[in-house]
């Protein structure tokens, strides 16, 4: 379902489906290329399953029509499903919560970075 009159730019997205692996669509089409994966189980900041995930989020014009090298090949961790819970605050189709740790637009990219709470 697309909201009504153009994009807000700097608004993160509503929702984020996953369209094929690492690539995500949101409310306003836009896609959004899975473009690095990080991954800790030893970090302090670790949820109650002592692993931290940070998945980088670039938002991109079209499908890429390969996988590049740039792309995490571990794409299994993240849920098919992000939806905005509140300001700053995802909620994944697998119930686990993920916060926005950085959101930034550098020239014409738009950049969305999550972080498993």
């Amino acid at each position: 379902m697309a909201f009504a009159g153009p994009p807000p730019q700097m608004l993160p997205p509503h929702i984020l489906i996953l369209r094929r692996p690492g690539i995500y669509e949101d409310e306003y089409y836009r896609l959004w290329l899975v473009t690095n994966l990080d991954i800790c189980t030893h970090s302090p900041y670790c949820n109650r399953l002592r692993t931290c995930i940070s998945v980088h989020l670039c938002q991109v014009v079209s499908f890429p029509h390969e996988i590049t090298s740039t792309t995490p090949s571990n794409l299994n961790y993240l849920p098919r499903m992000w939806r905005l819970y509140s300001m700053g605050t995802y909620r994944g189709s697998d119930a686990m919560v993920w916060r926005v740790s950085e959101h930034f637009q550098v020239g014409n990219t738009v950049r969305l970075i999550l972080r498993m709470d």
